[in-house]
């Protein structure tokens, strides 16, 4: 990821508790830029879990890397300007 020049990632997916927020936690302490697609993933073990993880995301990571699907999309198509998205 490094060699490609990847500096953000784009996390979703079931789990948000733990995979997720593992997944965007372990990133952040890399040194990359994890966005959290907050409508994009759910918890097996229901909503309050699921909220729970993202308070622990936002404690983590910080608020602004949690954002709606609409505002990722919007970020992308502004780095997509003239480039290739793989």
């Amino acid at each position: 990821m490094r060699r490609a020049g990847w500096t953000d990632l784009v996390f979703c997916g079931i789990a948000t508790e733990s995979c997720v927020l593992k997944s965007a936690a372990d990133t952040f302490e890399h040194g990359y830029a994890p966005w959290i697609v907050t409508g994009a993933e759910a918890s097996d073990a229901g909503p309050c879990v699921h909220e729970a993880g993202l308070v622990v995301a936002r404690r983590l990571i910080g608020t602004g890397q949690l954002l709606t699907a609409e505002h990722v999309v919007g970020r992308l198509t502004a780095y997509a300007r003239g480039s290739v998205l793989e």
